[in-house]
């Protein structure tokens, strides 16, 4: 009973995470996806300065855009206090993220991978600054569907 009542729980979650995502509006896309990428630009650069304000702001955004997964991972973001962890939680923020980016089209915003680590992130510029890599490794990164 209790394995039934919890999977009803879990899909009414996710039922109402899809419909918050589906309210978006373009401008939250956009507002997101500013401060996503001073988010990318900080780690790019190598570092943790300016995370948890842009992270913070984020998150609410991100829930209206991407859904709670979303949420959870800029919030985590906020809470990081050193580069990796940073990174680590950027994967996820960016893999839930980056359908709604694309699907925005907005203008010079392109999309990449890291091979090195099988993350994308999407960013403001055709001149590849890895999120994931920092200065060691910063033009590392692959084009990916959607960039222009």
């Amino acid at each position: 009973m209790n394995v039934m009542k919890n999977a009803i729980l879990l899909t009414v979650a996710v039922l109402l995470s899809a419909s918050r995502a589906l309210a978006a509006g373009p401008e939250d896309t956009v507002k997101a996806f500013e401060h996503y990428e001073a988010i990318r630009v900080a780690l790019a650069a190598d570092t943790v300065k300016g995370l948890a304000e842009h992270a913070t702001a984020l998150a609410p955004l991100a829930a209206t855009v991407a859904g709670a997964d979303a949420k959870k991972h800029a919030e985590l973001v906020a809470k990081s206090t050193d580069l990796k962890t940073a990174r680590q939680h950027f994967g996820p923020l960016s893999a839930a993220l980056l359908p709604a980016f694309e699907k925005a089209a907005m203008k010079d915003v392109y999309f990449y991978n890291c091979s090195m680590v099988q993350q994308s992130w999407a960013q403001r510029g055709k001149a590849i600054e890895n999120p994931y890599m920092g200065k060691g490794m910063l033009a590392c990164g692959v084009p990916v569907k959607g960039s222009k």
